[in-house]
């Protein structure tokens, strides 16, 4: 072939590859840039875990300083994510520890803070950690802290804030159970009056059970014994207002008979003569509840209340079957100076009661056999039973 038809053939041919070398590189220019710009958002986006780097778990706050909730919402968080922003020192410090010993550095920084709080953040606190994912022991150390307060200075506000929640119906049964437990063990006045207030509101289900269960222990609980030997009773308003339930009316029965005062023993025993409604099971139910008395006093009261009492009324039958029932050593003393002035027909009841007053306390059968040996009856029948009774007890 001459060079001229090569010519004619290679010159375009040189032409078309050059073009395509310009195009490329100039795409090759222009694409870093948006490579980097893609990669910018993917990073923002989706960020990933460096090289070497420790995602681990701190408090939200990060310092112990108080710091007010404005929301039930704004639950108090125990841990959250560290991000790639915080200062390398940080991540460090928390990097080399176990969530273990996070979560203790949390509660001991809690705990050390908790004091800066006033009564109203306390509060807030309580219930960001009731509804929130907080450790229990953060809630219990509010409640610790609002119990010691409340104690020494009476903050009515508090209280009635959580009579509120719990009328609201919108507490889970742990909720519920939770704070009735806070009022029951702080057992001020005003936390009695609170709970008082709820008798008609929780009046079914769960809720009726946790109210009644904080009363009956609330003979266990106490920790101001004078505050309820004053009159009116603390829990004579409660008392009232459960008169057409049964449970709550038992539960508060078991509050007054345990914590018992003798004016409250005095009102359980006056309101079954009182009242013409009460039923044998009614009666039946103070009589074991004033039985768990172990007060001196109020021992003494039920003595009187049998002694000067005709046994077939209600005051004076219940005031003997709690004495019969009743563990203390006193209790059964009590119920062997009554026998000497009881009438012929009480003679059943003597009889009754000395085997309850036996079989609920084995002290009962020496006191017996020792102290009625030589004591006189105003009635021969009652003489006779009581006799009886030593005889066979003897024997045994």
């Amino acid at each position: 072939m001459n060079s001229r038809k090569v010519g004619f053939y290679l010159i375009p041919t040189l032409l078309v590859a050059g073009l395509g070398t310009f195009f490329f590189v100039y795409q090759s220019a222009e694409s870093p840039e948006i490579s980097s710009e893609e990669n910018s958002k993917a990073t923002v986006e989706q960020p990933q875990r460096l090289s070497g780097q420790s995602i681990t778990t701190v408090l939200n706050n990060e310092s112990a300083l108080p710091q007010k909730k404005h929301s039930v919402q704004n639950t108090v968080k125990k841990t959250a994510v560290v991000s790639s922003t915080a200062p390398s020192e940080q991540r460090k410090r928390y990097s080399q520890q176990s969530t273990a010993e996070q979560e203790v550095t949390v509660n001991e920084e809690f705990f050390n803070a908790v004091g800066q709080y006033t009564d109203l953040e306390l509060l807030e606190q309580l219930e960001d950690a009731l509804w929130g994912d907080s450790e229990l022991v953060v809630q219990d150390q509010v409640m610790v802290e609002l119990t010691e307060r409340l104690r020494k200075t009476a903050d009515s506000a508090i209280t009635d804030r959580i009579a509120e929640l719990l009328a609201s119906n919108a507490l889970s049964d742990e909720q519920q159970a939770s704070l009735l437990s806070f009022l029951g063990k702080l057992g001020t006045q005003d936390a009695i009056k609170a709970l008082t207030s709820l008798i008609p509101q929780l009046n079914d289900g769960a809720g009726k059970e946790q109210l009644a269960q904080v009363f009956s222990d609330l003979g266990n609980t106490q920790w101001d014994a004078g505050m309820f030997a004053k009159n009116p009773h603390p829990l004579e308003e409660a008392w009232k207002m459960a008169s057409d339930d049964e449970v709550i009316k038992g539960a508060v029965a078991d509050a007054i008979a345990g914590i018992g005062t003798t004016n409250g023993i005095d009102l359980l025993l006056k309101s079954l003569d009182d009242d013409s409604t009460y039923s044998e099971e009614n009666a039946q139910a103070i009589g074991n509840s004033l039985a768990k008395t172990s007060d001196s006093e109020a021992i003494q009261l039920l003595g009187e209340t049998l002694r000067r009492g005709d046994s077939r009324s209600r005051a004076a039958y219940v005031a003997g079957y709690a004495l019969a029932h009743n563990n203390q050593e006193q209790s059964i003393r009590v119920l062997l100076d009554w026998t000497s002035n009881a009438s012929g027909g009480d003679s059943v009841l003597v009889e009754e009661w000395l085997r309850a007053a036996v079989e609920n306390n084995p002290t009962a059968i020496n006191l017996l056999l020792k102290e009625s040996v030589n004591k006189k009856f105003d009635s021969p029948e009652v003489e006779t039973t009581v006799t009886t009774l030593r005889s066979e007890y003897e024997s045994i």
